[in-house]
């Protein structure tokens, strides 16, 4: 599926669950019915200064129109596990931080060989 299919269909998914027409949807972003139509359908694919007019319109973050609902999960997850280590880190006697930090060191290298 191209990216203006994936999201026109995240955009006619989310209108819907906000119980909103294509018409309330392009009067409040200051589009026409047509326009919102063919960005739903992935015939054209918004410029940013529309993505930000829906995300406003829909009350939603921009990146749950432009992002996957899949990738925003990694994300969340991501984020949760750094917040972790974090406070982990910020809580370590000076002598384990400087150890944990060169172990992260270590292993951002061998990441960075890996992917060559």
């Amino acid at each position: 599926m191209a990216i203006a299919e994936q999201i026109g269909e995240r955009i006619r998914e989310i209108r819907r669950a906000k119980g909103m027409t294509q018409a309330a949807l392009a009067e409040a972003t200051g589009r026409t019915e047509d326009s919102v139509s063919q960005i739903e359908r992935g015939l054209n694919l918004p410029t940013i200064d529309t993505v930000l007019a829906l995300a406003r319109a829909l009350t939603v973050p921009v990146d749950h129109i432009i992002s996957s609902p899949e990738l925003r999960k990694v994300d969340a997850e991501k984020k949760s596990e750094l917040a972790e280590a974090s406070l982990m880190l910020a809580t370590m006697s000076p002598r384990d931080l400087t150890l944990a930090v060169k172990l992260l060191r270590v292993l951002a290298e061998n990441a960075t060989a890996e992917s060559r």
